[in-house]
């Protein structure tokens, strides 16, 4: 697990830097930030990229000092200097991506996304509280975790705001912390009932992932008829037949002669196929990949977040 998130000083020039080799600093433009940084020196907390480019630092309130306001807000560093400022209230936690895209929660329970010149891309809210969130470090997708009664992970796609879907929470307790992580290429998302900064003597096991869930869209099976084929193992992804093209022929897909159109127009023998799903809620729960080809016509989306309520079991 990475550290949870840190300490980071903010100052008009590098004379007023204290020489501590455990303190992380960077510079503003005091010109250009002024009414951010009216005291000439601010500590915050961060968190940087995975490879270090960019810092999200935040002050979740806002404070008077005389006739002066230090607002709240977050600010995103590249390179060690400031290079935008966004004036936000109630910040709780803010994650950076490589290409600087940002994603935080905030206490009233909204999740927003930032692109790195500060601007807004979407924002959703939530009524159960939001737990942590955490983007991956291409900046491809973002998650967050929420407690009871909707305790549950929620995925997006920060660069457009499509929704992924929800994932019920099943391990015990709720989720604290989450962590992007790949495996052979693909993405998976590692949720804990821990943060990075537990005690030294808790059990081992709470160091453990709860559970890793497979980064891609969470398709409504429900939606998606017709069989899943792995024509060829050396491929590594299963295609979609649409349920139109196997009637007539059910029960006999293996008869030498049946060969039956994807939804990525691939002609598939099916005597010749490696393994066949006759249903596709097998296919979508096994590690193999979906061709995206037979996604892009099958796939169903949610329109919009979906979550357990106090009304009703899983509701919009």
């Amino acid at each position: 697990m990475r550290e949870w998130c840190f300490r980071i000083y903010l100052y008009e020039n590098e004379e007023l830097v204290y020489e501590d080799d455990d303190e992380r600093w960077a510079l503003y433009d005091s010109d250009e930030f002024h009414d951010f940084f009216p005291d000439g020196y601010r500590s915050m907390s961060g968190n940087h990229s995975e490879d270090g480019h960019y810092t999200v630092s935040w002050y979740r309130k806002s404070r008077e000092r005389g006739d002066t306001v230090v607002p709240a807000g977050f600010c995103i560093i590249e390179d060690g200097s400031v290079s935008t400022t966004v004036e936000i209230d109630g910040v709780s936690k803010a994650e950076i991506a490589n290409d600087g895209t940002v994603a935080l929660f905030r206490e009233s329970n909204q999740f927003l996304v930032f692109n790195s010149d500060g601007e807004e891309i979407f924002r959703e809210s939530f009524e159960s509280n939001v737990m942590m969130v955490n983007i991956s470090r291409d900046g491809e997708y973002a998650a967050l975790c929420t407690a009871h009664p909707d305790n549950a992970v929620h995925m997006f796609e920060p660069r457009s705001g499509q929704y992924l879907g929800r994932v019920e929470n099943t391990g015990q307790g709720v989720i604290q912390y989450m962590d992007f992580t790949s495996d052979s290429g693909k993405k998976k998302l590692r949720t804990y009932n821990s943060t990075p900064n537990i005690r030294d003597d808790v059990h081992p096991n709470r160091r453990e992932p709860m559970a890793e869930i497979s980064v891609k869209p969470q398709f409504d099976i429900t939606e998606v008829d017709g069989i899943g084929v792995i024509s060829d193992s050396s491929d590594g992804i299963w295609h979609h037949i649409p349920e139109d093209e196997v009637q007539g022929v059910e029960g006999r897909l293996r008869i030498p002669g049946v060969t039956l159109q994807s939804s990525c127009d691939k002609q598939i023998s099916l005597i010749d196929s490696h393994l066949i799903y006759n249903d596709v809620d097998e296919a979508l729960n096994e590690s193999i990949d979906f061709c995206k080809q037979c996604q892009e016509f099958v796939a169903v989306y949610p329109d919009e977040k979906v979550e357990r309520t106090p009304k009703n079991r899983v509701g919009r």
